[in-house]
């Protein structure tokens, strides 16, 4: 995928790299506010909050037609979904006992890191059936239906 988004938007290495850290730029300058905010909000609401903008921001990198509208796609990716872990949290704390906390806490990055792992693969072997730009509208899309379903279940 790396070759592709170097080709597609005219881009060195060096330049590829700065793009990427824009997810981790944003998702670190989000955390402190994504904890006053699912104190403010609620969890639910924040994580629907959430997956709307990450929906977005998928669709903006997804049709990207330079590394800035990629940058700026990556910047609301980042900042969006870093509400999830706190979000999760919330809830577990909500949820479950106290004495569960660790493991529920445990076993949702367990399942969070196996997610990140086996999507990179997964992605990876996509790009070679499919155009990157296109699993990218996919995730858009999903992101945006699950934050519409959401809503809708919150009425």
């Amino acid at each position: 995928m790396t070759t592709e988004l170097m080709n597609d938007f005219g881009i060195g290495a060096a330049a590829l790299g700065h793009l990427s850290a824009f997810y981790f730029y944003s998702y670190v300058a989000m955390q402190i506010p994504t904890g006053i905010l699912v104190d403010t909000w609620g969890p639910h609401r924040l994580l629907t909050t959430g997956a709307c903008v990450a929906g977005i921001g998928s669709l903006i990198f997804a049709t990207a037609s330079s590394a800035f509208w990629a940058g700026i796609g990556r910047l609301l990716i980042g900042g969006s979904v870093s509400v999830a872990w706190v979000g999760m949290l919330k809830l577990a704390n909500q949820w479950f006992a106290p004495r569960r906390f660790a493991f529920v806490s445990g076993v949702a990055l367990f399942c969070g890191i196996i997610g990140a792992v086996a999507a990179g693969h997964q992605a990876g072997i996509g790009n070679l059936a499919f155009a990157e730009k296109t699993i990218d509208q996919l995730v858009a899309r999903e992101h945006l239906r699950q934050g519409q379903a959401q809503c809708l279940c919150r009425g």
